[in-house]
């Protein structure tokens, strides 16, 4: 249903689960897990760009060709989300990015 790359807007889970928040995120799951499964590991997408970025954090250059409002950042927060969800898609992350959001995630879970 949803492709590695794809940014959608989902009802994202808040960090303390004490409720969701509707926000653009980052398929980062295969292809083979999405199209056997009815959920996919998600990044989220955040306007809320640090001065100083952590490990984890990625901004997104050419924001507005991938149909974000606002200039943005991915954060390696991941999570589950059913595609229940999910409201459906809004861009697509070309391959050069997805190839940075792998390393930030290889370095994330030190694989």
């Amino acid at each position: 249903m949803y492709t590695r790359g794809d940014i959608v807007d989902c009802a994202y889970p808040f960090s303390d689960s004490a409720g969701r928040k509707w926000r653009p995120a980052l398929v980062v799951s295969s292809n083979e897990h999405n199209d056997s499964h009815q959920w996919c590991l998600l990044a989220p997408i955040t306007s809320r760009i640090p001065p100083d970025l952590k490990p984890g954090q990625f901004v997104i250059p050419d924001w507005k060709r991938l149909r974000l409002d606002d200039a943005s950042m991915v954060e390696a927060k991941i999570v589950a989300v059913d595609y229940g969800l999910i409201r459906g898609k809004r861009g697509q992350f070309p391959p050069r990015l997805m190839r940075m959001i792998d390393d930030l995630l290889r370095s994330m879970m030190s694989l």
